[in-house]
């Protein structure tokens, strides 16, 4: 026989049991209903990355050109010549990863028959290097044209951690904008669903690395300082109308 107290604890517990039953087979539970859709919002962040110092800040470039009925030996007498120009620099102390050659180019409209020509161009860290090819090149090279020195015209690279740096930062703000835009026009932003190195202009995306053939659309900030390139991401994000 129960325990009065034990009957009453089993009663309530069939009563509980029972009334989960109910609530389970009745009806479902309204879904919450689904966001509507609004226009994609496409927005241009920018950041500033510090560059490396470049490879190479000066070049000199030597032309070697030759002329012969013989368009054979006119091309040799010019090979012979650059073999020997490379020779000399290596020997000055220039790396063969300094050096670069042209390809050969060929002139038929000379009287004096066809012209063979090739430049060597040597990438220099200083003008110390720049002086003593300089010497070189004065030591009666044969079929040497010409010779120039001037600014490699090469830009350093950005560093990978002031580029992603760049880039976070450039993210952060073209997120800002699209949640700034969207408030405005009584919208909820969404995920991103397009990212694009680069800003947009017209269908004209500009380059990673600073200031391309493009405007740089959106930016208003000071253009890059020495040794600094402008980086720019142009994302696209999914908005809904506010409930």
């Amino acid at each position: 026989m129960l325990r009065p107290w034990l009957s009453g604890v089993l009663g309530a517990a069939a009563a509980m049991a029972a009334a989960v039953a109910l609530a389970r087979s009745g009806p479902a539970m309204a879904a919450a209903p689904a966001a509507t859709p609004g226009p994609n919002l496409t927005v241009v962040g920018f950041g500033v990355a510090q560059e490396a110092a470049p490879a190479a800040a000066y070049q000199l470039t030597a032309g070697f050109q030759a002329a012969n009925p013989d368009a054979r030996r006119a091309l040799a007498d010019v090979e012979a010549a650059v073999r020997h120009a490379i020779q000399r620099f290596e020997a000055a102390g220039i790396a063969p990863r300094q050096i670069q050659v042209s390809p050969m180019n060929f002139n038929y409209g000379s009287s004096s028959g066809p012209v063979a020509s090739q430049n060597v161009t040597v990438q220099l860290a200083d003008l110390g290097q720049a002086t003593r090819l300089a010497g070189v090149l004065s030591g009666g090279l044969v079929a040497l044209n010409n010779y120039y020195l001037g600014s490699a015209g090469m830009s350093g690279t950005p560093e990978p951690a002031s580029l992603a740096r760049a880039y976070a930062q450039a993210w952060a703000e073209a997120r800002a904008t699209a949640e700034a835009i969207a408030a405005a026009d009584g919208l909820r932003l969404g995920h991103p669903v397009a990212v694009l190195e680069g800003t947009a202009a017209a269908g004209c995306p500009i380059p990673m690395g600073g200031y391309g053939p493009c405007p740089n659309v959106g930016y208003s900030g000071p253009p890059p300082g020495p040794n600094e390139t402008l980086e720019a991401i142009t994302v696209t994000f999914s908005t809904f109308a506010q409930p």
